[in-house]
């Protein structure tokens, strides 16, 4: 079995979060012993002397894909998971494999408490546990993360009429590669909220794991949730 990495980095140099999680990725790169599949982009589209670059580049390997692509403020990842990514993973996958998907969660964004609070908790049970959470359930379920929401719907915000059964709030997480064996292809993929609510989509809770979760609420952007469960971040 192979793990396999997903992961969109959106270059924003302006408010650090970018080189947070690229720092984040760096040190659990060797976690991912499968292909590697990365998208760049620029708010500005414009990488050129764009230092994160290079930071990204030091993390490729020989099973590396790397695809520069123009920022599309409307879908945002999610073309380039659909349309490039989950293909060529298809093509490449064993079915007992296993894909981790990251993005830059934030990088448009300034800084608060909340998105650090959010985005360390996606880090710490996604992958600085994964020893501990996730790596035992690896053939026991499909779909693998933390902060799981099955009250909020973000089908709600695509409205497209399709409702996810669960989504992993902040889209990170881990799932099965043997989901390419049955329908994984969505064809609204034109909001930034698909691939939030994609694993919900394609297997349903019985097939999900999730590893932490607090309240399902709409106010993870908010400092104040955050302060209220006694959750601090580090990046």
């Amino acid at each position: 079995m192979r793990k396999h990495l997903i992961f969109h980095f959106c270059v924003n140099q302006k408010t650090g979060w970018a080189k947070a999680h690229i720092d984040r990725l760096k040190q659990h790169i060797d976690l991912f012993d499968g292909y590697r599949f990365f998208s760049i982009c620029e708010p500005n589209n414009d990488l050129r002397n764009n230092s994160l670059i290079d930071e990204i580049l030091s993390m490729k390997n020989e099973r590396t894909t790397i695809n520069y692509i123009i920022n599309d403020t409307t879908s945002r990842e999610v073309k380039p998971f659909f349309d490039m990514h989950l293909p060529a993973l298809n093509l490449m996958k064993d079915n007992e494999d296993y894909c981790f998907y990251g993005h830059t969660k934030g990088s448009s964004r300034p800084y608060t408490d909340a998105l650090n609070a959010w985005n360390t908790t996606l880090w710490k049970y996604n992958i600085e546990k994964y020893d501990e959470l996730i790596e035992p359930n690896f053939g026991k379920y499909k779909t693998i993360g933390c902060l799981r929401k099955t009250k909020e719907k973000a089908g709600e915000h695509v409205g497209d009429g399709i409702m996810e059964t669960y989504h992993f709030s902040g889209t990170f997480f881990w799932f099965s590669c043997d989901i390419f064996n049955k329908p994984w292809f969505d064809p609204n993929r034109t909001s930034p909220h698909v691939i939030e609510r994609w694993p919900g989509i394609i297997t349903g809770l019985d097939d999900s794991k999730s590893v932490f979760d607090v309240e399902d609420s709409k106010l993870y952007y908010e400092d104040i949730f955050w302060q209220a469960h006694n959750i601090k971040g580090d990046m």
